[in-house]
Formats: structure tokens, C-alpha cells, sequence
């Protein structure tokens, strides 16, 4: 313990002080790092990314097999398969959402795995609730009903069922071989009375793909003199799929009808075919500008324009 003769004089305790104080002085401590600012680019990538993540989330299953395809158009094949290898555990007894899931799933897999065949069965099962589901989510995929059962797929054909009846044409058309019938009669159903029947029509085309000069100019018609108001959005979209010029615009506008599927088509079609003059319609969907009223059908239309933005980009990168 310092007695009163050990204290320092005041003039060098302040001496000390201050060689103490400059000492603190001279070493100041480290800046905090600042995390650089993100482009604009960066910040709408991110914003599509979060898009697609919440809508993963939805509470709409379809919505989700959406999102599911999106990411499997944009590479994601490993991740899909694996977060869908666990949902199809918990639908697995529910018509309509199992043949969802198999659908995902025949498209993640490596050589199309079990879940085309489970597709196929619960086609073939005459008692079962998801027939038309599981004959549409067949024609999507390039399967044809009529090597699975011919008696059955001509019943089906020429039934009471005219839905049912119109995926197995659309089926029946996925041929390697000589061009079937069946896709001459989806192009007469172009001009259809029933708007439905011209709309699954010019869906069925735009997958079914390698179309003529005159299916391509029956699609345009079918857009120019529609019979119902849902049908030019899918025959237009048809046709920009399958290469036609010189629409480019039309697409571009259907991105603001009032119109659930014109928008949806639209966006998706743009993913599969990207353009750069949509980029800012596309922009506003995904920055909610102007919403559909019904909040599941403008999730589903934000995440296809996320899509096809991140389309866009991997189209650019590639």
C-alpha cells in the first residue's frame, strides 16, 4: 500500500494520464464492416428467390406443385425430389393431390421413377376419383393411354365424360411414330363452340409441340376469332411457344389482363421463351402492383412471373 510519501506529485500523475489518453488515442478501435449495398439486379433476384420460397409455403397444394415445376425448369432437380419424396408420403390416400405429387416427381426423378406408373394405375382404375387428373397429368408428361389400354381409352374417347374425353385426345396424340388423328381433331376443337374444348385444344398443342404452318395459323385464328374470352390467351400462348413471331406484344399484355390464366400462360411461356421487353410487366407482377382480387390466384401468377425472371437470367448466363 502506497503511503502519503509514495504518492506521485500531481504534476506527473497528469503527465501519466496523458500518455495513457494519447496512447488510446493513436489505436482507435476497428470500423464496423459495412455490408455493401445490393444492386438492383441482385435485389430482384432475391426478391424472386423469396417469392418462390413463400409460395412453396402456400395453402394451396396446387399452387405448390406450381412452384415445384418452376424450380425444376430452373435446375433445381436434386432439392425438388427430395422435398417432394417426403409430400407425397403424407397424400398418398388422397385422389386428386397424390397424382399432383407423382407428377412432380416423375419429373424429378432420374428415369421417371415408380410415380408414372402409379399415374398410369389410378387412369386404369375405372372406380377412382382422379381419372381426369391422372389422364391430363399423362398427357403433360408424354404418355399415351392408348398403349396402356386401348378398349378403355376408346371408351373413354367416345363417353359421357367430354372433359375426360378431351385429356385422353390430348394423350393419344403423344405419338413418335405417324402423326395420330387425334391431333388433327384437337386442331378442328381450335373452333369450337365450347370454350373449354377450344382452350384444352390450344393447351394440348403448345405441349404437344412440332406443329405446321397451319396448325400455328388455326391457333392465331382461334386468338383473332375466339369463342369464349379464356381462349386467346392459350392460343396465343400456344403459338409463341412454338415459335411463332411477331406476338410478342400480345403476350406482353395478357401480363395485365384482369384475366387469372391470360397472366399465369403468359408467365410461363415467357420462362420457356424469354423476352426483354416483357421484363417490365413481369416486374410489376412480382412487385404486386396491380393484384388479382383472389389472393391464391395472384400467388400462383407472382410466383410464374418470378419464374420466368429467373429464366431470363439463366438464359443469359447460359
Amino acid at each position: 500500500m502506497l503511503n502519503r510519501d509514495n504518492r506521485l506529485p500531481a504534476g506527473a500523475a497528469l503527465a501519466c494520464a496523458a500518455l495513457i489518453l494519447g496512447a488510446a488515442c493513436s489505436n482507435p478501435p476497428a470500423p464496423t464492416p459495412t455490408r455493401p449495398q445490393l444492386t438492383e439486379e441482385e435485389k430482384l433476384v432475391a426478391l424472386c428467390r423469396q417469392i418462390l420460397d413463400a409460395a412453396e409455403q402456400s395453402e394451396s397444394f396446387w399452387v405448390k406443385v406450381h412452384v415445384a415445376e418452376f424450380r425444376l425448369a430452373l435446375g433445381q432437380k436434386d432439392y425438388v425430389h427430395k422435398l417432394w419424396t417426403d409430400k407425397v408420403r403424407r397424400v398418398q390416400g388422397e385422389p386428386m393431390l397424390r397424382i399432383g405429387a407423382w407428377r412432380v416427381l416423375t419429373q424429378s426423378a432420374a428415369f421417371g421413377g415408380p410415380f408414372a406408373l402409379e399415374i398410369e394405375a389410378a387412369y386404369m382404375d375405372e372406380d377412382g376419383l382422379d381419372r381426369l387428373h391422372a389422364v391430363e397429368s399423362l398427357a403433360r408428361l408424354g404418355g399415351n393411354v392408348l398403349m396402356l389400354n386401348e378398349d378403355l381409352a376408346m371408351k373413354d374417347l367416345n363417353g359421357d365424360d367430354p372433359l375426360l374425353s378431351l385429356y385422353v385426345r390430348w394423350s393419344m396424340a403423344n405419338s413418335s411414330g405417324d402423326e395420330p388423328p387425334s391431333r388433327a381433331s384437337i386442331v378442328a376443337g381450335l373452333a369450337s363452340e365450347d370454350e373449354r374444348e377450344a382452350r384444352i385444344s390450344a393447351f394440348s398443342l403448345r405441349h404437344l409441340g412440332h406443329l405446321s404452318e397451319s396448325d400455328l395459323d388455326a391457333l392465331i385464328a382461334a386468338a383473332d376469332n375466339p369463342t369464349g374470352p379464356s381462349v386467346p390467351g392459350f392460343a396465343l400462348c400456344a403459338a409463341y411457344a412454338n415459335g411463332v413471331e411477331g406476338i410478342e406484344d400480345r403476350i406482353i399484355k395478357l401480363l395485365s389482363s384482369d384475366r387469372k390464366s391470360d397472366r399465369f400462360e403468359a408467365c410461363t411461356v415467357l420462362g420457356e421463351r424469354p423476352a426483354e421487353a416483357a421484363e417490365e410487366a413481369l416486374k410489376a407482377i412480382v412487385n404486386n402492383e396491380n393484384p388479382l382480387d383472389d389472393s391464391v390466384s395472384n400467388e400462383d401468377v407472382m410466383a410464374a412471373a418470378a419464374y420466368a425472371l429467373l429464366a431470363q437470367r439463366r438464359a443469359q448466363s447460359s
